[in-house]
This record gives structure tokens, sequence and C-alpha cells, in this order.
């Protein structure tokens, strides 16, 4: 992939400002991801002109990444947004997905659809299934949300659309 001259002074600031930070601040602020969205808001800036904004922000965050991270309170909510509004933006436009994102949510939105549906069974049939309804159907809920979230998130990983 030919890297043009933006990207190139995108990791020569991330580079040059990785030496003032440690190797786990690195990873707890996603650096690496921070580089995977750059690549992917500069492969749609030419279509997109919400891309095309960001790429200045993001420009100005790989610069001043060593400020951002050990700086004040200010300066970290500042990359935090510009970091969360990059991400957001990308999942929403351009559905590029976290990892396990899709996992999580179906995991989540089948414990609740069971728990709901194990309710319902237990308010109709009192006598036969008692409270293990809603566990039971929660359980299963859980198992099938999992089931369709990693398919889902295998899915995003095949077509190249994780972060």
């Amino acid at each position: 992939m030919k890297k043009n001259s933006w990207m190139q002074q995108f990791l020569s600031n991330i580079n040059r400002e990785k030496q003032k930070f440690s190797e786990k601040d690195y990873r707890f602020y996603h650096v690496e991801r921070l580089i995977k969205v750059a690549g992917f808001i500069d492969k749609n800036s030419s279509s997109c002109p919400e891309c095309q904004n960001l790429k200045s922000h993001v420009l100005e965050l790989s610069a001043g990444l060593g400020k951002y991270i050990h700086g004040g309170t200010r300066d970290r909510i500042y990359f935090e947004r510009i970091y969360e509004n990059a991400v957001v933006h990308l999942r929403k436009t351009h559905r590029f997905y976290p990892s396990y994102y899709h996992n999580y949510l179906y995991t989540f939105l089948g414990f609740i659809i069971g728990a709901v549906a194990g309710a319902l069974i237990y308010f109709l049939f009192q006598g036969i299934f008692g409270m293990r309804a809603v566990l039971i159907f929660s359980l299963l809920g859980l198992f099938f949300g999992q089931i369709w979230g990693r398919r889902k998130d295998n899915q995003v990983r095949y077509e190249g659309r994780k972060l």
C-alpha cells in the first residue's frame, strides 16, 4: 500500500512522539488503533468531507501525542474526544468496527431478549416452569447472542472492516 505525504507525516509524528511516553501508555491509549483509524480516514478522505475534516484533527493529535497523554486533564479529554469522534464516524458512516463489537452487542441483546421471554413464560405458566424459565431463557439468549455476534465479527474481519 503506497502511503501519501499526509500518512507519512502522521507516522513520523507518532514515531517522534513515541519516545515521550512508555510502552504501557502506548497500549493504554490505543496508539496502535489510532494508526489504523488514521489509515482508514486517509483512505476514505477523498470521498468523505467529514474524513477530510478529521484528518487535520488526527494530524494535530499525532504531533502533540506526548502532551495529550502526559498533559493535564483538559488535554487528555481533548485527545479522547477527537479520537472517539473519529471512531464513531468510521463506525456509523463507513461501517468499520472495533474488535468484538458485535459479540458484546449481540450477547447483551440476547440476554435481555432471553430474560424478557423467560419472564413471559414465567407469568403465563407459573405452575409449570417457575423462575427457572427466566434463568434458562437468559442463558439461551446469551448462548445464541455469542454465536451470532462471533459470526458477525468474523464477517467484519473477513471484509477488512475491523479497527
